[in-house]
């Protein structure tokens, strides 16, 4: 199963993978519209993510703690902080290896665009998520680099 696809590869099938909006995408660069060059990770990233690192049953666990509809709006903030925790202070030596499992993918489907592979932007650190070197990516890691 392909986790990464470009908007040309987008199949009507692959609505609930991609989401939405890169199902939008792929719609308008079907239709001739021209769009900047798009990858999508798909939702198995995720799925696959969560299920390595045991985040899969934590996060459950804190949804389940209490009814919801019994929660104040500071308890579903407090959920939510720390669901978000969870992700930032994760550290599996699963979530490096993934990552460049998936750079290299995205490199092969750019390699496959007209122009060929495109030199890729160096990430630098982001001052709104402490933790993340790329806003963009699925996986925090601290300064591993």
């Amino acid at each position: 199963m392909n986790w990464i696809l470009s908007a040309e590869e987008i199949q009507s099938g692959d609505r609930h993978r991609v989401g939405g909006k890169g199902y939008a995408l792929s719609l308008l660069a079907k239709s001739s519209f021209r769009i900047p060059r798009t990858v999508c990770l798909t939702s198995d990233v995720y799925q696959e993510y969560v299920l390595r690192t045991g985040l899969r049953e934590r996060i459950l666990l804190e949804i389940h703690r209490k009814d919801f509809k019994e929660m104040r709006w500071e308890e579903i903030w407090d959920c939510a902080t720390r669901i978000r925790n969870m992700f930032l202070t994760n550290r599996s030596r699963t979530t490096s290896r993934r990552k460049s499992e998936t750079v290299s993918a995205i490199d092969s489907v750019a390699e496959r665009w007209p122009c060929g592979r495109r030199r890729r932007k160096k990430m630098t650190h982001n001052r709104h998520l402490p933790g993340f070197t790329n806003p963009l990516s699925m996986w925090p890691v601290r300064n591993r680099f």
